[in-house]
């Protein structure tokens, strides 16, 4: 009886221990994925994700005022959910608002002012585009 509680002992062990191992192996591979990204600005981060759609955002901020409402509309049609791409609309609104606030991105529904500058993503091309009225 002594013997098994020993052997048990030492296998949880040698389980602990191989556990840690992997999680070790875990940690080196995440560390040395990051560890040229670290260094990075915000800027460069965002590009580094982002690409081209980051520069798009800039070049509106950078044409737009402060306090713009801009709509943000889906042309030809709205992207349908079935599709493979319906989430780069919801994607472009939600990077768009965090990118250009403190300017406001309406969806087009609730709209009373006719807005100055529009948004459109061309679901076919799958690009973005800024108009203005």
């Amino acid at each position: 009886m002594v013997i098994e509680k020993k052997l048990v002992v030492m296998i949880f062990c040698i389980w602990c221990i191989l556990a840690f191992e992997l999680v070790l192996v875990q940690a080196r591979q995440t560390f040395n994925l990051l560890l040229p990204i670290y260094p990075l600005s915000l800027e460069q981060k965002h590009k580094l994700v982002d690409g081209n759609f980051y520069n798009f955002v800039k070049q509106c901020a950078a044409g737009v005022g402060e306090r713009e409402n801009i709509v943000f509309k889906s042309l030809p049609r709205e992207p349908d959910f079935r599709t493979p791409n319906w989430f780069l609309k919801e994607y472009f609104v939600g990077k768009l608002s965090y990118l250009l606030y403190p300017r406001k991105i309406l969806r087009g529904q609730g709209i009373t002012a006719e807005p100055k500058y529009i948004i459109i993503f061309d679901t076919d091309a799958k690009a973005l585009k800024l108009t203005d009225r």
